[in-house]
């Protein structure tokens, strides 16, 4: 069983928040370089858009991501594996898991004293209760549908039967 560690987890989310926030500015900036540029009809803008920084940065993004969504596996697949739910399928729980985990990321805030392993696992259990919850529902729903449905037919097979022989 692998374990998260939770230093090196909040230290690359922090990376992971920077270099977004980054991406985002930079995203802004490209946008407005081209509104600009198309509108004056020159190449040479007040802000000048760098494309070597914005590729150097979504790089490093990038990393960064592939290292949080493998943390996040091991997350997810050790919280599935505890939580033991018979409704829900492992490997769907665990994508869902990872898929929650890189979704909430942006959110966390350690200057609120909480940890990220504290923080991404009550996400993930929340999500993952949601999860069954609504699959035992639907579980539920369809065992009372075959219940209403058997028990329609089964009163009205014996009266068809009947009328068919000819019998009241």
């Amino acid at each position: 069983m692998d374990y998260v560690n939770n230093k090196l987890l909040e230290n690359n989310i922090l990376l992971f928040q920077k270099y977004l926030k980054t991406k985002k500015k930079f995203d802004y900036l490209k946008v407005d370089y081209e509104i600009h540029k198309l509108n004056v009809g020159e190449s040479k803008t007040v802000l000048q858009f760098d494309a070597k920084l914005y590729e150097e940065n979504n790089k490093k993004l990038k990393e960064v991501q592939d290292y949080l969504a493998t943390e996040f596996f091991i997350l997810a697949q050790n919280i599935v594996r505890f939580t033991n739910y018979q409704s829900v399928d492992v490997d769907d729980a665990v994508q869902e898991g990872v898929y929650i985990c890189l979704s909430r990321v942006e959110r966390f805030d350690p200057t609120r004293g909480s940890k990220a392993f504290n923080f991404l696992t009550t996400c993930l259990i929340h999500h993952l209760r949601q999860i069954y919850r609504s699959n035992k529902n639907f579980i539920e729903l369809k065992r009372k549908y075959c219940d209403y449905y058997m028990q329609k037919h089964c009163r009205e097979l014996p009266a068809k039967r009947n009328e068919r022989l000819g019998k009241k």
